[in-house]
């Protein structure tokens, strides 16, 4: 860094303290966290016939956090059988309705990803099976905040919100479902509606999700197809980005002439 003064018309080169104090300058600015990375990767969904163990497949070769939502009729609900990775699957949420609607939501943080990865769901209960895969989810205790609702005797509606959540940390992953026992989930108030089945034989369903870039609460509502019992449920999951301060990391630089 050089500048012409007009003193004596001599050319002036800072010296090595003012060099320093400059690059220090520099460094005192506030190093922001790096954006969120989330992402939907692949995703699929499918009916549980009573009495039939089903698989669900997706490409999970980029995933770093797996959800998987089943939906169906009895308290007992279904269960994961296996993973065709060899993953662990945690359940963090087991949400009822007053009927006989049950929203169990897991997630997994896979150490096995790739093509053809297909979980086997239980199916001594009939329902729907919604699977997903995301990157950029944090790989050290991504859950963060979950809740939900169900409906309560004699209640019935054809919209139900799934109770408010509030984030730790900005981008963060939520992820919602709802049980339709005697219809579908048709609608979402924010975020994307991924993935719906109606009911037929088997319980309806559906599964959205959002990224909620501040840490507000979220508070959303399901809409489904005929005025009859429901259940929600509503989890958050940190980012890669959550552990990242955006406060001003400092340095001390000490110089000399």
């Amino acid at each position: 860094m050089r500048r012409t003064l007009e003193r004596s018309g001599s050319l002036w080169v800072p010296s090595r303290r003012e060099m320093l104090g400059a690059l220090g300058i520099g460094l005192l600015a506030p190093r922001m966290a790096s954006a969120a990375t989330f992402a939907l990767v692949d995703h699929s969904k499918t009916k549980i016939p009573y009495g039939t163990t089903v698989t669900k497949t997706i490409d999970s070769s980029a995933a770093a956090l797996l959800i998987c939502v089943i939906c169906t009729d009895q308290s007992s609900g279904a269960n994961i059988q296996s993973d065709s990775k060899g993953n662990t699957w945690i359940l963090l949420r087991d949400q009822t309705c007053w009927w006989t609607g049950l929203i169990r939501l897991y997630y997994c943080i896979p150490t096995s990803v790739g093509s053809g990865h297909f979980l086997e769901i239980e199916g001594s209960r009939v329902g729907s099976v919604f699977f997903s895969g995301f990157s950029g989810g944090s790989q050290t205790s991504p859950a963060d905040q979950q809740g939900g609702d169900g409906t309560v005797s004699p209640s019935t509606s054809t919209t139900l919100a799934t109770g408010s959540v509030t984030p730790a940390y900005p981008d963060e992953l939520v992820v919602t479902a709802c049980v339709s026992p005697d219809g579908d989930s048709t609608g979402l108030s924010s975020g994307v509606l991924l993935d719906h089945l109606s009911n037929a034989v088997y319980y309806g369903g559906g599964f959205g999700y959002l990224i909620q870039t501040t840490a507000t609460p979220v508070n959303l509502t399901w809409t489904q197809s005929v005025n009859s019992q429901m259940a929600t449920a509503i989890a958050s999951f940190k980012s890669t980005s959550s552990s990242v301060s955006s406060t001003a990391v400092r340095h001390r630089v000490i110089g000399g002439n």
